[in-house]
């Protein structure tokens, strides 16, 4: 994912379409987060199964998690108070933290 914001027309990009596809993704990925969040804080109960499998490995007390970051595959939590990173994926391993 390219972060020098430049656009369409940013040489990361090999090309228009690479530039839209990687948008999309992006859209993609932010709209499970939402469900997470959304499940998290009991806003609905009206969310995709994928999202209820990223809560499951959600290793925290929902009230403490402040932010989620939906991956292919996992997802990435961090912590209020500490802000402890954490990482888990849809296979059956346990939760990691990540320490820099």
């Amino acid at each position: 994912m390219c972060i020098c914001a430049t656009g369409e027309h940013c040489a990361c990009y090999g090309s228009e379409a690479q530039y839209h596809a990687e948008r999309a993704l992006q859209a993609h990925f932010s709209a499970i987060e939402h469900e997470v969040l959304d499940v998290l804080l009991d806003a609905t109960p009206d969310v995709s199964p994928l999202a209820r499998c990223l809560v499951a490995l959600i290793d925290a007390d929902p009230v403490s998690v402040v932010d989620v970051l939906a991956t292919n595959g996992g997802i990435y939590w961090w912590l209020s108070g500490s802000g402890a990173q954490y990482h888990a994926q849809l296979r059956a391993w346990p939760a990691v933290r990540l320490v820099a």
